[in-house]
């Protein structure tokens, strides 16, 4: 499974300050429910391999 993230290499400065920081929350919010570390949860990019659809 591959999930994008707009801040890579630099990217994701033209977003506002109060955007970044409602971002932030989510992210630590799901990371922390879920158990992984994931930069950008929301950047609506994902890619799933047939076994990861399989167990969806």
């Amino acid at each position: 499974m591959v999930i994008g993230s707009r801040f890579c290499k630099g990217n994701g400065q033209d977003i506002p300050a109060y955007r970044k920081i409602g971002m932030k929350v989510l992210d630590i919010t799901t990371n922390f429910l879920g158990g992984l570390c994931v930069t950008d949860t929301q950047s609506g990019f994902r890619a799933y391999g047939k076994r990861a659809i399989d167990c969806i």
